[in-house]
């Protein structure tokens, strides 16, 4: 988490939800420690059901930002999880552009954990 919040200073949130056997989808991996062990909202289950991206264009505190939900695929492409982004309010930022960046970022989460059972490892 940290160093891909680092590595992109556009974000200003960033999650990893997913179902493990048998278990509902929640929130694995926050940069808020909070948010670890949340259910996952309708944006997430349906990302992960369509396994297509979703953008909303939200507002907190009076400031527009764009929340992005993409599916995390593993070393086969199969759809493993989702990465929740959210970006700093950029009022030129579009969905698309949003949608673009957010793949990218899963694209090198991806590469980083190839596998679900990776994403249960402890970060060490």
């Amino acid at each position: 988490m940290n160093e891909t919040l680092a590595a992109h200073p556009d974000i200003m949130g960033l999650e990893i939800s997913a179902a493990s056997a048998g278990k509902e989808c929640t929130t694995i991996a926050s940069d808020e420690e909070l948010g670890i062990g949340e259910k996952c909202d309708r944006d997430e289950y349906d990302v992960m059901k369509t396994n297509k991206p979703l953008a909303d264009d939200t507002e907190e505190h009076g400031k527009k930002f764009f929340n992005v939900n993409v599916p995390l695929h593993d070393a086969n492409g199969k759809a493993m999880a989702v990465v929740g982004v959210d970006f700093k309010p950029n009022p030129t930022q579009t969905a698309a552009q949003a949608t673009e960046r957010a793949e990218q970022i899963a694209k090198e989460i991806e590469a980083k954990v190839p596998s679900k059972e990776k994403l249960y490892e402890p970060v060490k």
